[in-house]
């Protein structure tokens, strides 16, 4: 049974189903790009929970990731606002568990990889970071949901500050664990 049913979410709450349990940051332009300009200002935020409740369903682990306040980021320098009311290009009232879309591995893998190499190839240190950190667990993971386009209307005042926002949540229910992935650039 899940513990909590979709809502609309607009302050963070303390939630027992997850314990923040650090965050991976990964920074194109901290590695060597033939182009010095191929960077792209492109980085992946990886945010890491345990899942305190593990009879709780993936509905109720992606509603928690929602609730939680490392979710209150902007994603443009400002950090996690507890009180905001912002997640990446969206205002927080239009993200609901129900924006987010069941996707397997080679789907996400395949979106992630493209957004990587659009301006060219990688350097050799960042594609190994990229499939360690990222690819792996997505591939490790027992579930993938994928944030979907939420439409114009459900963009902030100054949302398209982002070229591209890729965002997934993985669940690995044996390693008892949550990962909310975003990939984007400033």
């Amino acid at each position: 049974m899940e513990k909590y049913t979709e809502e609309r979410v607009t302050a963070a709450t303390p939630d027992p189903l997850l314990a923040h349990r650090g965050r991976d940051f990964i920074g194109f332009r901290d590695h060597p790009f033939a182009d010095p300009g191929a960077h792209g200002f492109r980085w992946v935020d990886l945010k890491h929970f345990e899942v305190l409740a593990p009879e709780t369903g993936d509905l109720g682990l992606v509603t928690a990731v929602i609730r939680h306040e490392q979710f209150r980021d902007d994603y443009a320098g400002g950090g996690v606002t507890p009180g905001g009311i912002r997640h990446g290009p969206y205002w927080l009232r239009h993200v609901t568990a129900r924006a987010y879309e069941p996707v397997d591995a080679p789907a996400v893998i395949a979106t992630m990889s493209g957004w990587a190499r659009q301006h060219g190839g990688l350097p050799p240190g960042l594609r190994d970071v990229l499939e360690a950190e990222v690819f792996d667990r997505i591939r490790r993971a027992t579930a993938r949901y994928r944030l979907k386009d939420l439409g114009e209307r459900a963009h902030h005042d100054w949302g398209r500050v982002h070229q591209d926002f890729h965002e997934v949540i993985t669940i690995d229910r044996t390693a008892g664990a949550v990962t909310l992935i975003v990939a984007a650039d400033d």
